[in-house]
């Protein structure tokens, strides 16, 4: 088990007590992020915004921060598809 699958592992434990905190929720989604798990971030980080009707500025700055990195590494990901091309 590497790191970041430890990280993950602890702030679900913590997460458990503590199911609500945004610096938790940022950590884990951030851990996820890091390791390029970005459908799992998507996954945790997806309701709550849902839940503040899309507005981020209702979401505390860590979870902004991390929904950022994950749209950036989404972005990135849509780029190195080569659009037109056929492989047939």
């Amino acid at each position: 088990m590497g790191k970041t699958d430890k990280c993950i592992l602890w702030a679900d434990k913590i997460l458990h007590l503590k199911p609500k905190d945004p610096a938790l929720i940022a950590l884990k989604t951030g851990a996820f992020e890091d390791e390029g798990r970005v459908d799992d971030a998507e996954t945790v980080l997806l309701p709550l915004i849902r839940k503040a009707g899309g507005n981020l500025s209702q979401l505390s700055v860590s979870i902004r921060d991390v929904w950022g990195q994950v749209t950036r590494a989404d972005i990135a990901a849509c780029e190195i598809i080569p659009h037109g091309s056929r492989s047939d």
